[in-house]
């Protein structure tokens, strides 16, 4: 099952939806796409001006090898063309919410 955006019926997961309330009330740059193209993947939410995207993974990305490799292969991909990509683990952001999101933000905003 993908926690993601269900191409079936464009509904974001619960994830994806916390982390756009995130990005609406924590973050000034909110010139944001969410579920953005980048050749046969899509990034959760990308900043393409600053080529920097958050990827916001839910279990199976840890539990499936299939997943694994599929991330591994998107972040090459990213990473050749110029974009940094930000990975946090939904249960990470679900048991330590400020820190991850505060590291997201820094992230976005080039803060340290």
């Amino acid at each position: 099952w993908n926690i993601g955006m269900s191409r079936w019926n464009n509904k974001k997961s619960y994830p994806e939806d916390f982390f756009t309330k995130v990005i609406e009330n924590e973050f000034e740059d909110k010139n944001y796409i969410n579920e953005f193209p980048l050749l046969k993947y899509s990034l959760d939410f990308a900043w393409p001006e600053k080529k920097k995207a958050i990827e916001i993974d839910g279990e199976q990305h840890q539990r499936f090898q299939e997943y694994r490799e599929r991330d591994e292969r998107k972040d090459l991909y990213a990473k050749e063309h110029g974009w940094e990509i930000l990975r946090i683990s939904w249960k990470e952001m679900f048991n330590n919410t400020k820190h991850h999101i505060e590291i997201a933000y820094n992230f976005i905003h080039d803060a340290t």
